[in-house]
C-alpha cells in the first residue's frame, strides 16, 4: 500500500488473511500425516512381506529335508491363518514323507 513500510504492509495482509492462512497451514499439515501414514504402510507391508517370504522358505526346507512336522499346533494354526498356500504345501509335503 501506498505510504506505509513493508513492515506494515505484511502485517496488514497477514490480519487480513489470518483464516486462509490457518486453513493452508491445517491442509498442508493433514497432507503431510496421510504422505507419512502411507508410507509407513508401504514399508511395513513390505518387511512383511519378505518376512513371510523367508518365513516359508525355511519352513519348507524343513520339511523337506526332515520329512515330518516338528511344528506346535499353535505354530501350524499361525500359518494356516497367515499364510494358507504355505499350510497346504506343509501339509502334503508330510503326507507325501509318511
Amino acid at each position: 500500500m501506498l505510504g506505509h513500510s513493508d513492515k506494515e504492509n505484511i502485517a496488514r495482509y497477514l490480519k487480513n488473511d489470518k483464516r486462509k492462512i490457518f486453513q493452508l497451514r491445517t491442509a498442508l499439515t493433514e497432507i503431510e500425516e496421510e504422505l507419512e501414514g502411507a508410507l509407513q504402510q508401504k514399508s511395513d507391508k513390505e518387511q512383511s512381506n519378505k518376512l513371510a517370504e523367508v518365513t516359508a522358505e525355511n519352513e519348507t526346507k524343513e520339511v523337506q529335508s526332515n520329512g515330518d512336522l516338528n511344528l506346535s499346533a499353535d505354530e501350524l494354526m499361525r500359518i494356516y491363518t497367515t499364510h494358507p498356500d504355505l499350510f497346504k504345501k506343509l501339509v502334503l509335503a508330510n503326507n507325501a514323507a509318511s
